[in-house]
């Protein structure tokens, strides 16, 4: 039961793996809403039933939701996503409908949140995430969309509270867990992204103590 509590507790940094990334693009919510008319939500430019070149999109209250490319209907080049406060919140690059090369993406107070390379919709090399005031939460390498190699998590003071590794998007090998001070708490093996053999709390003096994997 113990270590249920432990995983609950850092499970912010491990993370839920979705092949293929979905961008903030999706507006079928808010056409329904009578507060801006659609037409005035929506603009760009119709070739042949398609939408082509730049398209803008609007929240319900009027502010700047999306800038977009399109090519024959297909959203292809440079988009921007906003937060509805105005403040930029993405941006992306396109290939025939398919999220390819660098983004970026932004917290509400406009502190950078991560930035990667896409390859094909997927996670691909090195991928950088940061906390809201700037300090990097972590880094993480990427192979078709899943984490591998070495894993290591930080708090917003910037000191370690986790590190192990995965292995094709599974925890693999031994990893250890951080208080908040940076000192050891637990420790344990992972084998093909479970809990295996005997996991441990390590206390102030650095003794150590079984505990329950389940």
């Amino acid at each position: 039961m113990l270590l249920k509590n432990i995983f609950l507790r850092f499970n912010l940094y491990i993370p839920t793996f979705v092949l293929l990334c979905v961008s903030i693009n999706s507006f079928s919510q808010e056409k329904n809403d009578p507060e801006v008319l659609e037409e005035e939500r929506e603009k760009g430019e119709m070739i042949n039933g398609k939408k082509e070149g730049k398209w803008t999109y609007k929240y319900p209250e009027g502010t700047l939701m999306a800038v977009e490319e399109y090519k024959n209907g297909v959203l292809s080049g440079k988009a921007k996503n906003y937060h509805p406060d105005g403040t930029l919140l993405s941006i992306e690059q396109w290939d025939s409908g398919i999220l390819n090369d660098s983004s970026f993406y932004y917290h509400q107070n406009g502190i950078l949140e991560k930035k990667g390379v896409y390859r094909d919709g997927l996670y691909a090399g090195e991928w950088q995430f940061f906390h809201d005031n700037g300090v990097l939460n972590r880094k993480v390498f990427y192979h078709e969309g899943m984490p591998e190699g070495i894993w290591k998590a930080y708090n917003q003071d910037g000191i370690l509270i986790q590190e192990g590794q995965f292995k094709k998007g599974l925890e693999e090998g031994e990893w250890k867990f951080y208080n908040e001070k940076g000192s050891l708490e637990f420790i344990g093996d992972y084998t093909n992204g479970e809990r295996a053999g005997d996991w441990y709390y390590v206390d102030k003096k650095g003794r150590k103590t079984r505990i329950d994997p389940d």
